[in-house]
């Protein structure tokens, strides 16, 4: 057979790669034999667990096997996101059933590739029990990631013998020396490099770059090595607009030329988008620039130290920008804004929410027929008699809506309870007095159109009940999940506590109010609170988060969500239901003109008759108690509204 191009590809790409044959055997006999199923390269970042996996990739290419390779950092981490690449790969409609029939008709083996799964955190068990097990037996599914796998891989019975995890070390002295001879590195630089980098791949290519100017210091611990290896090659960007481009950009997940435009308006953003893909630590993906995370992190943190307020100037400019790009991102594309702005945020309440300390020592999954007894074990020992009663109803009406985390011996160790309301108010569940409240609140306070809220029943530790705990913790992560998966949709989430006291401050921040009249069960009391996300749903509710976080005038400066009225020269003034969202869809898309026909949509759920004057009806009611404050609310002539937060005037000023 004629050698092809790809040939020389799969042969470039293993001779590149420095060491790492033993795990190349490994991948490559797995593949082969059909066993183990899944392989879980980890190590830290920069190892090089991305260098290996396209390596064994144009390997296994070449030698014939069907490649399908996943970024997971590039897509949104749900069951939909996952199964539109796959769909979209395979040429197939996006449905577990369709993605798999294609893969089992297509050639055998099949190397199916996950880079870096550590965002695939809220998936992991839907990888592990519907994904997985529906693919071709003759399929090696690698997945490469920061984080070692979780217990429910390795304890797991079934997965005995079918998974293995595979940790990425170091480079050993042959193996670096071997690495800067081919980075031709200079032989008398070259110890001093392998001390100081410590085997660390991603330190010895950037200190080939920093050789000349590296200290003679003796080894230095990981941590601090790449800090300063970062450093120094900043120090050697000698164009001067492209060294402040990558100062502004370290601050973002991705860049993208839009991003650089905000970011350094004086330059060319798409002359510096190109200077910046060209660095050697930065990678091109399809929706933008990836700068290693442990550089970005390292260029952070020294912007951070020496110019705060710059610091803070470029997270405020990217907000603005990724609050545009959402404004016209179709649903399919949101998630990239979504987990830009995620990055963007340290407020550590916000963070904890999102990226929870010990979640993962626990695998949260739905619950099992044989999961009942524990479940109920739990809700007796801390709800008593009465609570757990009620828990035995939800079970027997419900049970899709309980997920347990396990630990790594398998037992339940703690659970949640988490449904639809519109599928509790039309069964059985209406009967239990938190889930009434909850209804209640729905009742006076309507959904409109096709919003939709979430009741978060109960959630509780065997050891902790519902306090703070590490299985709190990973609950909560995949609570996470469930929201990504019912934007834009969901807008409100409800929850019950025994005792909102330990949470008062975390709900504060993220806008849980509680709801009056707490309920009794037996000699338990329950306080039901809310989480009303508003018409942006998830994104709106992140936004608005990272806009106070950031010190961005947003809904803050005239509308008070906890107590949804205006706040006007210190008074507090009521709206009505409809005012209310009407304003806050406003504030949310301040400084963009809002058409009258998409607050009909958006805000009533509706297509009303287009000479309708519903919208100018209660603008007109909220510019009379916006009081001096009126000419917040512009009026765009033939088109709708805007809101300018910090405005001042007349009422219904022109734009």
């Amino acid at each position: 057979m004629c050698p092809t191009i790809r040939d020389r590809l799969s042969r470039n790409a293993r001779e590149r790669l420095v060491g790492r044959q033993a795990e190349l055997s490994q991948l490559r006999r797995a593949l082969a034999e059909g066993a183990p199923a899944v392989i879980h390269l980890h190590g830290l970042s920069g190892v090089g667990k991305s260098a290996v996996l396209t390596a064994f990739a144009e390997e296994a290419r070449g030698a014939g096997a069907a490649v399908l390779a996943v970024e997971c950092g590039s897509i949104e981490p749900t069951e939909r996101g996952v199964l539109k690449e796959l769909g979209q790969s395979l040429g197939c409609a996006p449905r577990l059933d369709t993605v798999a029939a294609a893969l089992a008709a297509g050639p055998t083996p099949l190397l199916l590739a996950f880079d870096a799964y550590e965002h695939f955190g809220l998936l992991d068990a839907w990888v592990r029990q519907r994904l997985v097990p529906a693919l071709p037996e003759r399929t090696l599914v690698l997945l490469a990631s920061r984080l070692p796998p979780t217990a429910a891989w390795t304890e797991a019975p079934e997965w005995q013998g079918l998974f293995r995890a595979m940790p990425l070390g170091m480079l050993s002295v042959a193996e670096a020396t071997a690495l800067l001879e081919r980075l031709e590195v200079p032989q008398d630089a070259a110890p001093r490099i392998i001390g100081f980098a410590a085997g660390h791949p991603l330190a010895l290519a950037l200190a080939a770059r920093a050789a000349q100017s590296l200290s003679s210091d003796g080894a230095q611990p990981l941590e601090v090595v790449i800090p300063q290896l970062a450093r120094r090659y900043l120090g050697d960007v000698t164009d001067a607009e492209t060294r402040e481009g990558l100062r502004a950009a370290s601050i973002a997940r991705r860049v993208s030329i839009g991003l650089l435009r905000a970011l350094r308006p004086q330059s060319d953003p798409g002359a510096l988008y190109d200077r910046l893909a060209a660095l050697p630590f930065v990678t091109a993906m399809r929706d933008g620039l990836a700068m290693h995370e442990a550089v970005r992190e390292a260029l952070a943190a020294e912007l951070h130290a020496a110019d705060p307020e710059l610091h803070r100037r470029y997270r405020q400019e990217a907000w603005r920008q990724l609050s545009r790009e959402a404004q016209t991102a179709p649903a399919a594309e949101l998630w990239r804004c979504t987990a830009d702005l995620i990055h963007l945020m340290r407020n550590p309440v916000v963070r904890e929410a999102f990226f929870p300390q010990g979640a993962t020592h626990f695998a949260v999954e739905p619950a099992r027929p044989g999961d009942g007894p524990a479940i109920l074990a739990m809700a007796s020992q801390h709800d008593g008699t009465a609570g757990a009663a009620l828990m035995g109803t939800w079970l027997d009406a419900a049970p899709h809506a309980f997920f347990v985390a396990r630990g790594p011996d398998r037992a339940v160790e703690g659970f949640y309870c988490l449904l639809d309301a519109a599928e509790a108010a039309a069964g059985t569940l209406r009967a239990d007095p938190v889930t009434a409240r909850f209804l209640r609140d729905i009742s006076e306070r309507p959904l409109d159109g096709n919003q939709t809220a979430l009741l978060l029943r109960r959630w509780m530790g065997r050891a902790e009940g519902e306090g703070r705990s590490a299985v709190q913790a990973a609950c909560w992560l995949d609570i996470k999940r469930h929201y990504m998966e019912r934007r834009p949709q969901l807008r409100r989430v409800y929850m019950a506590l025994a005792d909102l006291g330990p949470y008062a401050a975390a709900a504060s921040t993220l806008g849980i109010v509680p709801l009056p009249d707490p309920v009794a069960i037996g000699n338990h009391r329950m306080q039901a609170a809310m989480l009303d996300m508003g018409p942006g749903s998830v994104d709106g509710w992140l936004f608005r988060l990272a806009a106070r976080e950031l010190g961005i005038a947003m809904q803050d400066d005239l509308l008070d969500r906890a107590k949804r009225a205006l706040r006007v020269d210190g008074q507090i003034v009521p709206l009505t239901r409809r005012e209310f969202d009407v304003m806050a869809y406003l504030v949310g898309r301040q400084g963009e003109a809002v058409p009258r026909d998409g607050l009909i949509h958006d805000v009533w759920g509706l297509r009303f008759d287009a000479g309708s004057n519903v919208v100018d009806a209660v603008v007109a009611s909220l510019r009379r108690k916006l009081g001096s404050r009126a000419g917040a609310i512009e009026t765009v002539r033939g088109f709708g509204y805007v809101y300018r937060a910090g405005a001042d005037g007349r009422p219904g000023a022109e734009a």
